[in-house]
C-alpha cells in the first residue's frame, strides 16, 4: 500500500481554524491458495482510492473529524466510506458535560476469500453484492458524576455472514441493531468503589446477527495505601449476559457461524482479585471463576461447546526496569 498525502495542520494555519488533508492511495493484494487440482493459484488485485480529512483536534469547546474516501480504479470501484465525529464540552448547572456524536456510512465489496475458497473440508465460489453499512451513535457524559449514557443505531444491507452450515452467505434485505449503554461509578468514602456498566441491545434478525438482550459488568473494590508506599486494591468483578444462540466456531475456516440449537448465558462469571503496586512493580492475585462451586447452574460456556475455565488461581508480576 502506497499513500501520497498533502496536509495542512491546524496549528500552523492562521487563516483556517481546522486541519485539511487530501490523499491518493494505491493498494496491491496478492492472494494465494490451492485450487481444485491441488495446484497453487494466484490472484492479483489492485485498487486506487482518493479521499480527504477535515478535522479540528484543538480547542476546549468542540472538536470534529470528518473524512471520506472512494475507490476510483480497480475491481472494488465504487466502494466508499464517509464518517464523522463531533464532540462538545460545556458547563451545565455548575457541572461539566461532554457530548459526542459519531456517524458512518460504508459501501464495501466482499473480500476475495469470502467469494473464492478451496480446502479439504470447505469450498465455495460466490458473487456477492456490495454490503452497505450505516451507523449513528452518540453519548452524554458527566465526568464529575462518573455517569455516561450512550445510544447506537446500525443498519446493515446485504450483510455477509456464515450460515448454519458454516458457509458464507448474504442476507436479503436489511438488519437493524439498536443498543443503549450506560456506565456509573459509585464511590463510598475514600476507600470503596463500585463500577457498573450495562448494555441493552436489540437485533431485528437474531438468525443473522444474534445478540444477548442484556450484558452487565460490575466491579466492587476496596483500595488503600499502606506505609505510604504500597497501593492495595481488593475486589470482586463479575460479567453477565442473558441467554442467546451465540455463534459457534468452525476450526477448519477459523470463522464463527450462526446456530440455533444451543443457548449460552444467564450465568454470572465472578472473580476475586488483589492488586498491589509498589514503586515500579505491580503484581496481582486472582481467584478466577470463584462462584463455580456454589452456583446451581453449571451451564457455563463462553460459546457453544467451549466451556469457561473452572475455578483457577492466577498470579502475575510487572516490573519496569527504567527510571
Amino acid at each position: 500500500r502506497n499513500t501520497f498525502a498533502v496536509q495542512m495542520d491546524e496549528k500552523f494555519n492562521r487563516l483556517l481554524k481546522f486541519g485539511l488533508t487530501a490523499f491518493i492511495e494505491n493498494e496491491v493484494n496478492r492472494y494465494m491458495q490451492l485450487d481444485q487440482n491441488d495446484k497453487i493459484a494466484y490472484k492479483w488485485e489492485q485498487n486506487t482510492r482518493v479521499g480527504g480529512i477535515l478535522a479540528k483536534n484543538e480547542g476546549r469547546i468542540y472538536r470534529y473529524n470528518l473524512q471520506g474516501n472512494v475507490v476510483i480504479v480497480g475491481p472494488k470501484i465504487g466502494d466508499f466510506e464517509l464518517s464523522g465525529r463531533v464532540g462538545g464540552y460545556f458547563t451545565l448547572w455548575k457541572d461539566s458535560v461532554a457530548l459526542k456524536a459519531i456517524a458512518r456510512i460504508r459501501n464495501t465489496s466482499a473480500s476475495y476469500f469470502w467469494e473464492h475458497y478451496y480446502s479439504n473440508h470447505f469450498s465455495w465460489n460466490n458473487n456477492f453484492d456490495k454490503e452497505l453499512q450505516t451507523y449513528i451513535g452518540g453519548s452524554i457524559e458527566l465526568p464529575k458524576r462518573h455517569l455516561k449514557l450512550g445510544l447506537q443505531v446500525a443498519n446493515n444491507t446485504n450483510y455477509l455472514y456464515f450460515n448454519e452450515n458454516a458457509m458464507p452467505t448474504q442476507a436479503s434485505g436489511s438488519v437493524q441493531i439498536v443498543a443503549l449503554d450506560a456506565s456509573l461509578d459509585l464511590f463510598f468514602g475514600k476507600h470503596f468503589a463500585l463500577e457498573n456498566k450495562g448494555v441493552y441491545q436489540v437485533s431485528s434478525n437474531q438468525n443473522v446477527i444474534p445478540l444477548p438482550a442484556l450484558a452487565l459488568y460490575n466491579n466492587l473494590y476496596y483500595q488503600t495505601k499502606l506505609f505510604n508506599v504500597l497501593r492495595v486494591q481488593l475486589g470482586v468483578s463479575s460479567h453477565f449476559h442473558t441467554s442467546y444462540y451465540a455463534p459457534a466456531y468452525m476450526p477448519a475456516t477459523g470463522q464463527f457461524y450462526v446456530q440455533n440449537k444451543t443457548k449460552i448465558g444467564n450465568y454470572p462469571l465472578a472473580s476475586a482479585y488483589a492488586n498491589f503496586h509498589l514503586k515500579k512493580t505491580r503484581f496481582f492475585l486472582e481467584y478466577y471463576h470463584v462462584n463455580q462451586s456454589f452456583m446451581p447452574n453449571q451451564n457455563y460456556f463462553s460459546m457453544p461447546n467451549y466451556p469457561m475455565n473452572p475455578t483457577t488461581m492466577k498470579m502475575g508480576i510487572s516490573w519496569n526496569f527504567y527510571d
